[in-house]
């Protein structure tokens, strides 16, 4: 059931992210700096998934502590020019996360 709740609660997230990586091919040109910075956000996501799916807590808080900082830094400094509809995306991206993380710990 945890499982289940979880996967539910992740859904949203990774539509947004799915929308988001089409931007990324298709609406813009994506310097290689930021594609570096994208590349360590999704391998501290996917690190974060697999330990809060494990409940592994400890190593999900700390793999998901530089991720949140990583992707702060990348919509400070590489997003601030961005389309309105791009950037409400990242909006929604952003609270579908923050939706996941509670789920999460209420689950832990």
């Amino acid at each position: 059931m945890r499982t289940f709740v979880l996967m539910t609660a992740l859904l949203p997230y990774l539509s947004f992210l799915a929308v988001d990586t089409w931007y990324h091919e298709k609406k813009r040109v994506v310097p290689p700096i930021e594609k570096g910075m994208h590349a360590a956000i999704i391998i501290g996501l996917v690190i974060f998934f697999y330990c809060a799916f494990q409940q592994y807590t400890l190593y999900a808080y700390i793999a998901l502590a530089p991720t949140l900082i990583c992707m702060a830094v990348d919509e400070v400094v590489y997003h601030q020019h961005l389309k309105k509809n791009e950037k409400l995306l990242h909006l929604g991206a952003g609270i579908s996360l923050a939706l996941f993380l509670g789920f999460w710990i209420w689950m832990s």
